[in-house]
């Protein structure tokens, strides 16, 4: 027993090496992901470490300080609650960027040992758990993910589908609750792939009451001997989504759905599950072609690997030519998870002429408009067919009766050719230094008497060119940019909303400024610079419009080579003071006490 757990431990420590070397590699220098959105989902963390540690914070749960003065922000995005908790507890020790590598690394290790715990409960053997474990957590599927730092927290997936087919096969009041745990925990950790889940566990549980007919009776018979458990417990676990989705509801009220043209750009084509990052996978040279034409390339490349597609063609054949080397109870059940994987498959699936049996899923089925990336479906459909494929091999080799050494030697050569064929050298990271001292000589700025802020971002970047490379001039910040040789480097507009938003959380001091999933009416658009008049007077209405105590100091940022000129007094508001650092130029605006009294009275 000790000697298992060692194993499973030594697989999990080699892919977290694997998932993440730069990382380790660097002492924690290099950040896994990209500094767009997963610095923001880093941003909805601290939001919540902040809210529950810090009783100064200007936000409240659901209303972080950036869009200032627009309450109930955080339902734009996700909002990683399921897995806070690990976060908050490295924040005890460390700092923000630091606990956030660390948040990945941990549920990154949860992934693998949720998988191997799963498929173990099905007696299947250690090597072969360990492998579906290993593709499940650290795969390039996964690997090519990092980027989107909420699609991370998986843990409670395979648990859940393990409890819902053991409640639907054998209920019991422990596959019952264990059903209701795992299913809410997983649409808190993650709305995307919760809803993702609630979508497969529909197809798993219509497949399982069809296939195995003795399963209504069972189910029948558990809800008039359990009445009480039944009605109780899922009256709490509707209450807990209507309390955790009525927020995104309103927000969907507000923005409307997005229009089925948009989500049809990332509805999987037959090529996108042969696609793979250009470079630095072994699949790379062969995946090019697939490639060719697909619209948002990084969301299509949901290649799932050579070994879970050889492994799910022989479970196809299992499943047309039952051998007697199965036993019934595997055969049910590979026939469910199985089917499940193959019906999202090809319910997700746009075909050449543009049709897709998913514009009745986005018409129909509540929550499907909000799922932008259908390509993330994926996912769902890698459990679902590692579910069935293992318990496939894991029958075949019990039925030949290897030794235990040869079955072992033979099922370790098989785990190493799926981490071979699976790994990438491609680097998803950053370093801490291209943001963090930007950030800091920022939240300096924002603590000097600043209630609210804005920061007019330039439209327009100087630079010089050296050889090629990007100078910018003296005093400039160091934004992050694009650009092609000599040509003027354009603003990554997003990079830099989220590195002002963090600038923001670190001082304290609510933003006009902002990014996430939607930007509220009549806010400045990501890629605005609004002048120090029309942002005064914005903010004195909107405040009126929110019932929010007026704002008495305000700091309109720009940086040093372009600072505003504007020092006329703007209605009621009257320039205090202006200063410039190293980087920045910075106009403390003044509301007049008699227009504060007025207000008030309002």
């Amino acid at each position: 027993m000790r000697f298992r757990y060692l194993f499973y431990s030594l697989i999990g420590i080699l892919g977290l090496y694997l998932l993440f070397p730069q990382t380790l590699r660097s002492g924690l220098l290099m950040i896994p992901g990209d500094a767009g959105d997963g610095r923001l989902n880093n941003y909805f963390l601290e939001h919540s470490f902040q809210w529950i540690s810090n009783p100064n914070y200007r936000g409240s749960l659901l209303s972080p300080i950036f869009f200032y003065p627009q309450p109930t922000v955080l339902p734009y995005s996700e909002n990683l609650f399921g897995t806070a908790p690990i976060y908050w507890l490295f924040r005890q020790i460390t700092e923000p960027v630091k606990a956030f590598t660390l948040w990945m690394f941990a549920l990154s290790f949860l992934n693998f040992g949720a998988m191997v715990f799963t498929l173990r409960r099905w007696q299947i053997h250690p090597v072969i758990a360990s492998l579906g474990g290993w593709l499940f957590a650290f795969s390039l599927n996964r690997a090519v993910r990092l980027t989107h730092a909420q699609l991370i927290p998986q843990l409670f997936t395979p648990l859940a589908l393990l409890s819902l087919w053991h409640f639907l096969t054998r209920p019991s009041k422990k596959a019952f609750c264990g059903l209701l745990i795992f299913s809410y925990w997983q649409i808190l950790s993650g709305i995307y792939l919760g809803w993702f889940l609630f979508f497969s566990m529909a197809l798993l549980s219509v497949l399982t009451l069809v296939l195995v007919p003795q399963s209504r009776k069972n189910i029948y018979r558990f809800c008039q001997q359990s009445t009480r458990l039944v009605v109780v417990g899922s009256g709490l676990w509707l209450s807990g989504l209507v309390l955790l989705l009525y927020p995104y509801v309103q927000v969907g009220q507000v923005f409307g759905k997005r229009s089925y043209a948009e989500v049809t750009s990332m509805l999987p084509r037959l090529a996108s599950w042969f696609v793979t990052p250009a470079q630095g996978t072994i699949w790379s040279a062969i995946s090019a072609p697939f490639s060719q034409g697909l619209p948002a390339l990084h969301e299509h490349q949901i290649f799932l690997g050579g070994v879970t597609y050889i492994l799910s063609a022989w479970t196809l054949y299992i499943v047309l030519r039952p051998p007697n080397w199965i036993t019934p109870d595997r055969y049910q059940a590979i026939r469910v998870f199985f089917g499940a994987a193959v019906l999202m498959f090809l319910i997700s699936l746009i075909w050449p002429n543009g049709s897709s049996a998913w514009v009745g899923v986005y018409r129909f089925v509540p929550g499907a408009s909000a799922m932008r990336v259908v390509t993330r479906i994926a996912s769902l459909i890698q459990v679902n067919l590692l579910i069935a494929n293992l318990l496939v091999l894991d029958s075949f080799f019990k039925a030949q009766r290897y030794r235990r050494l040869a079955q072992a030697l033979l099922l370790s050569g098989l785990l190493s050719i799926a981490i071979f064929e699976q790994h990438t050298t491609l680097a998803y990271v950053y370093h801490q230094d291209e943001i963090l001292p930007q950030e800091q000589a920022l939240e300096q700025v924002l603590q000097q008497r600043c209630q609210v802020a804005y920061y007019a971002l330039p439209t327009v970047l100087k630079q010089a060119s050296t050889g090629g490379d990007l100078v910018f001039p003296k005093y400039s910040a160091p934004y992050p940019v694009s650009y092609t040789g000599h040509l003027s480097p354009r603003l990554i507009w997003i990079l830099a909303q989220v590195s002002v938003m963090w600038s923001s959380l670190n001082a304290n001091v609510p933003i006009i400024n902002g990014y996430s999933g939607h930007i509220p009416p009549t806010f400045p658009r990501t890629e605005a610079n609004w002048s120090v008049a029309h942002t005064l007077t914005w903010l004195e209405q909107q405040e009126q419009q929110q019932a929010q105590t007026p704002t008495t100091a305000f700091c309109y940022i720009t940086d040093r080579v372009n600072p505003t000129q504007n020092t006329a007094p703007v209605g009621n508001w009257q320039l205090q003071s202006q200063q410039s650092t190293a980087l920045y130029n910075i106009q403390i605006w003044q509301k007049s006490r008699q227009s504060i009294t007025g207000s008030t009275g309002r």
